[in-house]
């Protein structure tokens, strides 16, 4: 199965969006493993992968990489170990005389993302779903949500430079390329060489949005009907590491401070306010509270306004209380906060389980689960409701 089998004219379709996050992208994939697992008992289908499922899906760094695996028709299980096997290798310390560049080195990642995705190119036939990755271009200072839409205007393959001849991998290493923590990527787009770093470097640190505007905008050429019962979109985050301080004074909030600080408050307004306009524009089914202020926003968007899709955002709190409520007294906020502190993968690993656990419920999705997945399994999924 190709992602052109997933353009054809549906009922209704599903869309998958992934934050980034760093290391904290296990926080996901373990969100996700629950996911697959639900939808394999829904289904009756004990090697259904998330492929078979979503329709499209996107991510923007750590994210590129989990979207990138789903839209190969990889198991959650194989993209599990794949993460923690590489987390050494994405932040493997740069050499001394590097670090003036970036705090960590790619090499080690470029050769586990080639050897992983090989010659695979953005319009590859062996992708399964249609798929979104952000990436941030350096050299014209600009957002780039590429896909392998074959309508989209830059994937018209008689252009010298279609977007769809570009190399999987080196898309997802340039997506994941966070300024200060690891070098730029070059491509060549035709004859003309870019500069681009990690697509958290745009509005789209979470591409919910983007996703379901380049699924339905005309500009795209996707065109998809919306309509809570036609499209759902699932959101996955990475967890919210912000927290208040108490204590600041202004005499602190000096170059430094702003140096180290700005950034960080900047994707977490960014995630946040792609977050909102879902909610807004989408029928929220499930979600954290956003803030004391509007809550999480099930049933409220616009007076008047028809819903657009059906929406699931499944993020975490990393403060204590967050950490608290997930039941995990033991794990430190101090550790999970930073996006790049391996030695505490496993603390992340128990956020994501504990999470999956709390959050993930078939009956969020259960209703668009398209009918050629549950033909066969009838029978099965009578057995484990007896069960």
């Amino acid at each position: 199965m190709s992602f052109h089998s997933k353009m054809a004219p549906m009922r209704s379709h599903r869309l998958l969006a992934c934050d980034g996050g760093g290391m904290r992208g296990l926080i996901s994939i373990e969100v996700l493993a629950k996911l697959e697992k639900e939808l394999r008992i829904l289904t009756g289908k004990p090697t259904l992968v998330l492929a078979d499922f979503f329709d499209y899906v996107g991510g923007t760094s750590c994210g590129a990489i989990v979207a990138a695996l789903i839209a190969m028709g990889k198991p959650m299980n194989e993209i599990r170990a794949f993460f923690v096997s590489s987390c050494p290798d994405m932040f493997l310390k740069s050499r001394l005389w590097e670090r003036w560049h970036s705090k960590f080195r790619n090499d080690a990642l470029s050769a586990r993302l080639r050897a992983l995705f090989g010659d695979v190119k953005l319009g590859s036939d062996r992708l399964q779903t249609l798929l979104m990755l952000v990436l941030s271009n350096a050299s014209t200072n600009s957002p780039w949500p590429v896909c392998n839409n074959p309508a989209a205007k830059y994937n018209d393959r008689r252009l010298p430079d279609c977007n769809l001849e570009l190399p999987l991998w080196q898309l997802v290493r340039a997506s994941t390329a966070a300024p200060t923590y690891f070098p730029p990527e070059v491509i060549h787009v035709g004859s003309r060489p870019f500069v681009f770093v990690d697509g958290a470097m745009t509005m789209y640190h979470n591409p919910a949005f983007q996703l379901f505007l380049m699924a339905t905008t005309d500009v795209y050429q996707l065109g998809w009907e919306v309509g809570a019962d036609r499209l759902l979109l699932i959101s996955i985050g990475s967890g919210n590491s912000t927290g208040t301080e108490g204590n600041l004074s202004p005499q602190e909030m000096n170059i430094l401070y702003h140096a180290s600080r700005v950034p960080a408050a900047l994707l977490a307004a960014a995630q946040q306010e792609q977050d909102f306009l879902c909610r807004i524009f989408g029928e929220t089914l499930e979600g954290e509270p956003l803030d004391s202020e509007i809550g999480d926003m099930q049933g409220h968007g616009i007076r008047g306004g028809q819903k657009l899709f059906s929406y699931i955002r499944y993020n975490a709190e990393l403060s204590r209380a967050g950490l608290d409520w997930l039941g995990l007294p033991n794990v430190d906020p101090a550790h999970v906060h930073p996006m790049d502190a391996v030695e505490f993968l496993d603390e992340v690993q128990q956020i994501g389980v504990a999470l999956a656990e709390r959050k993930v419920k078939p009956e969020h999705f259960a209703r668009f689960v398209p009918e050629e997945l549950t033909a066969n399994g009838h029978e099965q999924n009578r057995d484990h409701n007896r069960r």
